[in-house]
């Protein structure tokens, strides 16, 4: 269960950036006016299926829904995710809550 090194660069120089991996929530509210935002999540959801443990979806209002997804995996791939839907048409927020790893 070793932790996996990649590199990465910041401001010009070489470092070293420890990947670990994250627990925890995700929520998504969503407006459902929005032409094809649940299709488009969905088509997200199953991309990322690899971390995405478990998921709810449930219509908050008339106009709003909301998707809580259970997460494990490597920190980048919890930050891609958050990246991605925030970056749909019709996605009104998006929080990641994570779990503090036991020491």
């Amino acid at each position: 269960m070793g932790n996996r090194l990649n590199q990465w660069k910041d401001g010009g120089c070489n470092a070293m950036k420890v990947q670990q991996e994250q627990r925890g929530a995700m929520t998504v509210i969503y407006d459902y006016s929005q032409k094809s935002v649940w299709l488009t999540l969905e088509h997200v959801q199953h991309r990322y299926s690899g971390i995405i443990r478990a998921s709810v979806r449930s219509q908050m209002t008339e106009n709003l829904g909301m998707v809580v997804m259970l997460l494990k995996g490597q920190d980048d791939q919890c930050a891609s995710l958050l990246e991605q839907l925030k970056a749909k048409k019709g996605v009104r927020s998006v929080n990641l809550t994570v779990i503090p790893p036991e020491q």
